[in-house]
């Protein structure tokens, strides 16, 4: 390599292994958890006010998001006010599949802006991917455990919020 080509490749060198999340910092990292998704739902698919689903991402499917949590009524700007039971979940978490559709805006801890999703849109394939890959199952939940996930919250099926 010519020593004139060597400076900046050292240079660029550096600068990659420090961007991203680190190990230290990054939660699903350190115990066999998704990251903790905040999403804010459209106004049609949630209670009236502004609500978010807070909770774990278990699994990023083709048509939304399953997570284990529970929603949030928010009555001025990130104040939560009260969590909301998912249908009759007496304050406990529910697994529940977000549709793109309903997500008004969502964040996904530790993976930065590249992830975010708004305004309804459908994410790409890159984006998804990269959203499997820090959730909870980034190969899909098998059948017989999303069954017992679901028993173990007092579930008959996956509660899906919005049309």
């Amino acid at each position: 390599m010519r020593p004139t080509l060597l400076a900046p490749a050292a240079v660029l060198g550096l600068v990659a292994c420090t961007l991203g999340p680190r190990f230290a910092d990054f939660g699903p990292a350190h115990a066999p958890e998704g990251v903790r998704v905040v999403a804010s739902l459209a106004s049609s698919s949630a209670p009236p006010g502004r609500t978010e689903v807070q909770g774990e991402l278990l699994e990023v499917r083709e048509q939304g998001l399953l997570v284990l949590g529970m929603l949030v009524e928010l009555r001025e700007a990130r104040k939560p006010e009260k969590a909301l039971p998912m249908q009759h979940s007496g304050g406990r978490r529910r697994v529940v599949l977000v549709p793109f559709g309903v997500i008004q805006k969502a964040r996904f801890e530790g993976t930065g802006r590249c992830c975010e999703l708004q305004d309804g849109i459908v994410p790409t394939d890159a984006v998804r991917d990269r959203l499997r890959l820090v959730s909870r199952f980034p190969q899909g939940i098998a059948p017989e455990l999303l069954r017992r996930l679901l028993e173990i919250q007092g579930q008959a099926e996956i509660q899906r919020l919005g049309p």
